[in-house]
Parts: structure tokens; C-alpha cells; sequence
């Protein structure tokens, strides 16, 4: 009867555990994102990313651009407007 009670609790700290990681996983996912997200340089939107949080644009000298604005403008008119 002991090793009932015992494992009902250890099993039940193990779900809290599950749950509270799974919480905090989501919060800092969350947070990482919203955080993180990188802007172009240029226009100030937000550059989206792919699956594998690439970004769907390029970095010029260390600044991030989107891909709208690299559309509008050539390679010598963004480094120009970058510097």
C-alpha cells in the first residue's frame, strides 16, 4: 500500500514538473521571439523568418534588410543608405 501512495506521488510531481517546463518552454519561446526579432535597418518593419528562423531578407555590413527594400533599391544605393 505504501508503494501505491509513493509512486501516485512521485508520478504526480512529475506531471506538475512536465507542466511547469512546458509553460516556461512556451513563455521563453515566446519572449525569445517577440525579443529577437530583427527590423530592417532601412524602412524599420519587421523582417520575417523562415522554419528555421532565417531571415527572409540580407545583412549588409551587420544590418539587417528585408527584402522589400532590396527590391526598391541596387547593392550601391543600400550600402549608400546604410553607411
Amino acid at each position: 500500500m505504501f508503494l501505491f501512495k509513493d509512486s501516485c506521488i512521485l508520478e504526480a510531481r512529475f506531471l506538475i514538473e512536465l507542466l511547469l517546463r512546458s509553460s516556461i518552454r512556451k513563455y521563453f519561446k515566446d519572449y525569445c521571439k517577440l525579443e529577437y526579432m530583427p527590423k530592417c535597418y532601412l524602412c524599420k518593419s519587421s523582417i520575417e523568418e523562415t522554419f528555421l528562423n532565417k531571415i527572409i531578407g540580407t545583412y549588409l555590413d551587420k544590418k539587417a534588410v528585408c527584402s522589400v527594400c532590396q527590391k526598391q533599391y541596387n547593392k550601391e544605393e543600400l550600402l549608400e543608405k546604410i553607411k
